[in-house]
């Protein structure tokens, strides 16, 4: 696999080029990379490597109806000597229907963290049915994604629709 370089002009080519930002930043042309976890991206945006430790995410429940929502908590700890700026995200690991699995990335937060300083986060991620994105039942997973490095996966299943305690006829 071939890391992407950092765009010098609009993702879209389709596009006229944008005129540079006053703060010479690429914030815009950067998301796809920053959500890919590009370090040289983020260090463009100031997020560099940092010394951390994340206890998560931990899941609400293991099996999701179909239509329902999982929550989820983590918490990050700075363990190194200096201030460090995080950029947040959460991933996401959707069941395909030929079985395999794909990463859809979204923002948390952003947050410096002093040395020694712990903050928790939480989200709850929905899989109501959506006209943009189809979702298939079976294994799933949540992870962190944090300056670009993502934690451990938190594994779930989503049950098909009709199935569960949802899916209880009530006369």
């Amino acid at each position: 696999m071939t890391t992407p370089t950092l765009p010098s002009r609009p993702l879209d080519a389709g596009s006229p080029p944008r005129p540079p930002r006053p703060d010479g930043s690429c914030a815009t042309d950067c998301v796809p990379l920053v959500k890919r976890g590009h370090p040289g991206a983020l260090e463009l945006l100031g997020f560099v490597p940092a010394t951390l430790e994340i206890n998560g995410p931990v899941l609400d429940r293991t099996t999701v109806p179909f239509g329902g929502n999982v929550r989820f908590t983590a918490s990050i700890r700075n363990v190194g000597a200096g201030k460090a700026r995080l950029a947040i995200d959460y991933v996401v690991h959707h069941h395909k229907a030929n079985g395999s699995q794909t990463a859809k990335t979204f923002k948390l937060t952003t947050r410096s963290l002093a040395p020694g300083e712990t903050m928790g986060v939480s989200r709850e991620h929905s899989f109501r049915p959506i006209t943009t994105r189809r979702y298939h039942p079976g294994p799933q997973a949540i992870a962190l994604q944090v300056n670009g490095v993502a934690s451990a996966r938190a594994v779930f299943e989503l049950e098909a629709p009709g199935v569960g305690p949802s899916a209880i006829c009530r006369s």
